[in-house]
């Protein structure tokens, strides 16, 4: 009787065990689709992230880049600045050998819009008849994509386009104008 009870007690002990093993298993399975669950989706979002890194690798290979600084006033290039409506849509402002710790601050005040505009600022985002602040992050600032509004009206005034002035500074000192001048391609 001893002996049955014993090999009773093995095997219950050995289904408990498989139980227990079994439930451990179940876990890890658990864990391990939820696991690939998040690599899917991460490789999702790497695809998705490759696309706008494309896409703006793209949009930046034919900007226009605006140096700033040591000083606000100092520009490079320093005159005005022609972007042509097929060629250079896309506009950046940097600080010139300063670095991230330098931000930079571009707006585009209503009455630095030419009158032609009919109060449109130049860049997408941007309400007529209001200024229009550039998007910074850190130590660069990119413009958007040139205002769909302004372009008949670009294209009505070849050769000489539109002229919209802007101020610029660095380190919150003060504002020092520049200029873009936006043409259609000849």
């Amino acid at each position: 009787m001893k002996a049955i009870l014993f090999v009773i007690g093995l095997a219950v002990g050995a289904i408990a065990i498989f139980v227990w093993k079994k439930s451990e298993c179940d876990d890890l399975a658990k864990k391990l689709a939820a696991a690939e669950q998040q690599v899917q989706q991460s490789a999702a979002q790497i695809q998705q992230n490759a696309a706008q890194i494309r896409q703006l690798e793209q949009r930046l290979a034919g900007a226009q880049a605006i140096y700033i600084g040591p000083e606000s006033k100092d520009l490079n290039p320093p005159t005005d600045v022609t972007i042509y409506v097929k060629d250079s849509p896309v506009v950046y402002w940097k600080p010139w050998l300063l670095g991230a710790s330098h931000p930079v601050n571009v707006v585009f005040p209503v009455k630095g819009f030419p009158k032609e505009a009919n109060g449109y600022p130049p860049f997408v985002n941007g309400k007529q008849n209001q200024p229009q602040q550039i998007s910074c992050s850190g130590e660069t600032c990119f413009s958007y994509d040139l205002n769909p509004d302004i372009l008949p009206i670009v294209k009505s005034l070849y050769p000489n386009g539109l002229t919209y002035k802007y101020s610029q500074s660095v380190d919150g000192k003060p504002l020092y104008d520049g200029r873009i001048i936006i043409k259609q391609q000849p």
